[in-house]
């Protein structure tokens, strides 16, 4: 009787094992307290990605579950990359370029990265003067360019797109004065355009286009060898209106924001986090949250965690 009894347990134990998220699943330095907590970076505050880590966080902390998630503010998705490959988070956000760039880098763990989630699109915004003679990305030779800090990993973006209308980053000159003070730098003539992957609107865009600013088209052949020439870019387009002074649509390529994390992170662990994520998306307050394809999560540009894979198929045979 006891025999059997103690079968029972076993087989019970075993089998809630199967389903919970274990704590001998998780990286030693995450399992040390009661509550498994697991870091995501993200960019600084203000931007959709951040808001939508905040926002996910504090739904976890509401479940009042075993799993909990702390946000790491970070200078921009190259920062987000590198604090994964450190270990100093366990899950990044970044944009499909910068991923895709140094997904099979080792950083100081000695592992690389793998994909979760694909979320949403990041145009890239290209803004001239309204009276500026240049029409083409051709037409940015010698020009001084707005891109972003270069702790915030924007510089790669622009070069892609650059070489894809065959310039070379030597033919430009690259500003890497923080964003916020690019429109203001376009309307005094000290930047003669500001280039960025962001979601549409985009504040430093919005401004721009306030004072004075152009939004300019992504030539077909320059999309088309984009396209062809880097796996991360997709065709998209500015719906007309959706900035000052911008009554036509406006075509550009865009890179994904991807969620990342080490390939040594467990399956289990990774399974479980993008249950918890899809299931709970409806509820999260981000304007992010209305721009996530959940159809096409699964296309990262680097290979998928065998967690992140093992979610999708069993959510694809539960449709």
């Amino acid at each position: 009787m006891r025999a059997s009894l103690a079968m029972l347990l076993l087989a019970t134990v075993a089998t809630l094992a199967l389903v919970m998220l274990r704590r001998e699943d998780l990286p030693a330095a995450i399992r040390a307290s009661e509550t498994i907590t697991l870091r995501i970076s993200v960019s600084s505050v203000g931007t959709l990605s951040y808001s939508l880590a905040r926002s996910l966080s504090a739904r976890l902390a509401a479940l009042g579950g075993h799993l909990a998630l702390q946000v790491v503010e970070s200078k921009g998705p190259l920062q987000n990359v590198l604090a994964v490959q450190r270990g100093d988070a366990e899950i990044g956000l970044g944009t499909s370029d910068i991923v895709y760039d140094n997904a099979s880098r080792i950083g100081e763990t000695g592992k690389s990265l793998r994909g979760m989630a694909v979320l949403n699109n990041n145009p890239i915004h290209v803004v001239v003067p309204v009276h500026s003679k240049v029409r083409t990305l051709r037409d940015l030779a010698g020009k001084r360019l707005a891109v972003g800090t270069r702790e915030g990993g924007s510089a790669p973006t622009v070069e892609y797109l650059l070489a894809s209308s065959g310039l070379k980053p030597s033919d430009v000159h690259m500003d890497t004065v923080h964003l916020r003070y690019s429109a203001e730098r376009l309307r005094r003539g000290e930047v003669d355009a500001i280039i960025i992957a962001a979601s549409f609107p985009y504040e430093p865009v919005k401004e721009a286009m306030r004072t004075g600013g152009r939004l300019l088209s992504v030539d077909g052949g320059t999309v088309a060898r984009a396209l062809n020439r880097f796996p991360f870019y997709r065709p998209v387009a500015v719906p007309a209106n959706t900035y000052s002074n911008q009554p036509q649509r406006i075509h550009t390529v865009a890179v994904d924001t991807v969620m990342f994390c080490r390939e040594d992170l467990s399956a289990q662990t990774v399974k479980t986090f993008l249950k918890l994520f899809f299931k709970e998306l409806g509820s999260l307050d981000s304007p992010l949250v209305s721009r996530i394809n959940v159809a096409e999560a699964d296309a990262t540009p680097i290979p998928l965690h065998s967690g992140a894979a093992a979610y999708y198929r069993e959510r694809a045979l539960q449709r």
